[in-house]
């Protein structure tokens, strides 16, 4: 089908001379500097706070409360029970065993102490599990308490049962056949959680704050002080002499007690969300906050606690425990997270820029020392990102539609307009660019490719276009092809075309014939596919189903699967550079892997941004984002090896 061509946009005077000084410009952004020039920005990913290993738990499971013994996790799993995951390998957990507690009840906390777990379960009260072979857990017995056991801790032969409105529950558990209840101490309020310390146990109580409760007598606890907490509290840790009380207002408060009876509030930490875990480990409090995921605050400085690290979750952190500087963080029904917390800083940015005004930034793009962003209001930014501290905007194109990805070539950029078609750039003074065409696309202008001396659109359920370029400055709309579904992502190599498909997955074309292109196979069984990327004989996919998914593109025939690795959030676009693959996941930010074993892609690192990453691209030693509300900004690359 031919389709229409719009005028072009220059004088032809000014044609000729923007050919004359094609010279001028080189733009690709596969150019990489020397490795001594890298070395000034990388990063080591993996040297800062980043997820290992994730387990997804079995229904009806709901992650909360664990326990770490040896070289395995104690999981209390809502109504999956209790199980039991080898952490010998902190990136690959796995589940070897479980045990339902009570037919109908939830598992909400648990204590491991010896060869016995002690699990609180609810409105069935507490049970006592048989852990001497971690595999094959076997319940001993329980005891039914009067409210609703929510959180529990152990010290030599009492078991202590935060019990909801009843208050804290004293169990002696001496013979653990017969567990007794000797004592309770009402609380007054809502008794969620419990953390002991010498003689005295501290209770997180949702209504009214902290409970101070001796266990001088420890068969009879005594209440005997109360710290008011904004917003009530949720749970509990001990580290030192201080307690840390998660808000349920957001943020944990922090308090003194050099002296148990008379203990003083001496600073809070903000989070932006609920706090409904806590743990702490040296200078530093962890918080599991809900939807904002894992937090990190550097407490050295009581009265100012300051954020350094945040990685999210996937679902709503809600329980944690920090242990040996691994985080373990129950995130409900998205199931149990393994983080890295050794350094518990988040990985920096170098700099950013925001934009005012309506639309999100969709895609960036460099030439040289000049970034392009796209915006989806029409306008395209001209950054100097000479210093990438600082960057700088120094221009402005408008009017060019709902920009959705630029790709940027030797001899030109071409933008992708959405509905508003392509729009192409002249970038001999990169610093500078002039829009020399535009043109519709008939469709839903999402994504571009090149080779030889075609370009192929991916079009939205227009399907597949493509254009002659063999005049780059007057590209010529010659042939449409329809897909399986809509198209929203293209790489195209050897004349084979592969297509992200939303809804149907990916499609594979052969357009070594552009006039004449043939499905070659529609590959469905990763469901939607966002993003592609080739890079040295292998096809990286950004699947919101499957996470990163690699393809063995090389041979000829249906690429196989090799490799594939799970993503906290959803990917949106993945780039592949020197080993490393850098995945675009929205509201999470962007994941690092490495992916020098497609076979075993490996996670590096995560960083959490202000909004939402839409996509990324790289050049050199620096890494550009699309950040959607919060304009763009430039992170280093990964660190050669």
């Amino acid at each position: 089908m031919r389709i229409p061509r719009f005028p072009t946009l220059i004088h032809k005077r000014l044609l000729v001379f923007l050919v004359a000084c094609f010279s001028l410009a080189s733009c690709s952004d596969r150019d990489i500097l020397p490795p001594q020039k890298q070395a000034e920005f990388c990063v080591d990913y993996a040297s800062f706070m980043h997820l290992d290993g994730i387990v997804d738990t079995p229904a009806p499971g709901n992650a909360r409360g664990a326990d770490i013994s040896g070289s395995y996790a104690y999981l209390a799993d809502g109504g999956a029970g209790l199980l039991v995951i080898d952490i010998t390998d902190p990136a690959s957990p796995s589940i070897i065993g479980s045990v339902d507690t009570a037919a109908g009840g939830e598992a909400w906390d648990v204590g491991v102490e010896g060869t016995l777990a002690y699990v609180a379960y609810g409105s069935t009260g507490l049970v006592l599990v048989d852990i001497t072979d971690p595999s094959s857990p076997k319940i001993i017995e329980g005891v039914e308490t009067p409210g609703r056991a929510l959180g529990v801790a152990v010290s030599d032969t009492f078991a202590y049962v935060a019990d909801d409105a009843i208050g804290l529950i004293a169990v002696d558990v001496a013979d653990p056949g017969t567990p007794v209840i000797t004592g309770i101490e009402n609380t007054s309020g809502e008794a969620w959680d419990v953390a002991l310390s010498q003689n005295f146990a501290y209770v997180a109580d949702k209504i009214l704050g902290l409970r101070v409760v001796s266990l001088g007598d420890p068969a009879h606890p005594s209440l005997i002080t109360t710290v008011d907490a904004p917003g009530g509290a949720r749970a509990v840790a001990l580290s030192g002499n201080r307690v840390y009380v998660a808000l349920e207002s957001g943020g944990v408060q922090i308090v003194d007690i050099t002296e148990p009876a008379l203990p003083e509030v001496i600073g809070y930490g903000n989070v932006p969300n609920a706090a409904w875990g806590v743990s702490a480990e040296g200078d530093y409090v962890f918080v599991a906050a809900r939807t904002s995921g894992l937090i990190a605050l550097d407490v050295e400085d009581p009265s100012q606690p300051v954020i350094v690290g945040t990685v999210p979750t996937l679902g709503e952190a809600t329980s944690l425990l920090v242990k040996n500087g691994r985080a373990y963080v129950g995130s409900g029904g998205a199931g149990f997270r393994i983080i890295d917390v050794s350094n518990p800083e988040s990985p920096p940015l170098l700099g950013r820029l925001d934009f005012t005004g309506p639309g999100a930034t969709s895609a960036v793009a460099a030439c040289g020392e000049f970034v392009y962003a796209a915006r989806t209001n029409g306008e395209l930014h001209v950054i100097d990102a000479s210093d990438p501290g600082l960057p700088e905007g120094i221009g402005t194109i408008h009017g060019l539609g709902d920009l959705r990805e630029i790709l940027i070539t030797e001899k030109a950029g071409y933008l992708a307009a959405g509905g508003d078609g392509i729009h192409v750039i002249y970038i001999a003074n990169a610093g500078a660019p002039v829009v020399t065409k535009s043109f519709s696309t008939g469709g839903d202008a999402r994504a571009v490719a090149i080779e030889n001396s075609t370009l192929f659109v991916a079009n939205g359920f227009s399907g597949l276009l493509m254009v002659d370029l063999l005049m780059w400055y007057d590209p010529d709309p010659f042939n449409t092809y329809a897909l399986s579904g809509m198209a929203v992502d293209i790489e195209v190599l050897n004349g084979i075309a592969y297509i992200a498909v939303a809804f149907r997955g990916l499609e594979v074309v052969d357009v070594s014939d552009p006039s004449d292109p043939r499905t070659l196979q529609v590959i469905n069984q990763f469901g939607t596919v966002l993003g592609v990327e080739i890079s040295d004989g292998y096809l990286y996919l950004a699947t919101p189903g499957s996470g990163l998914v690699v393809l063995d593109i090389a041979a000829p025939g249906p690429p196989p699967v090799v490799g594939t690795i799970g993503t906290i959030g959803n990917p949106t676009s993945v780039i592949v550079r020197r080993g490393i693959a850098y995945v675009s996941e929205g509201l999470v930010g962007f994941e690092v892997f490495d992916v020098r074993n497609p076979a075993a892609p490996k996670r590096l690192g995560i960083v959490k941004t202000r909004d939402a990453v839409e996509s990324l691209s790289i050049r050199g030693e620096f890494l550009y984002g699309a950040d959607r509300n919060a304009g763009f900004f430039i992170a280093g690359s990964q660190c050669d090896w």
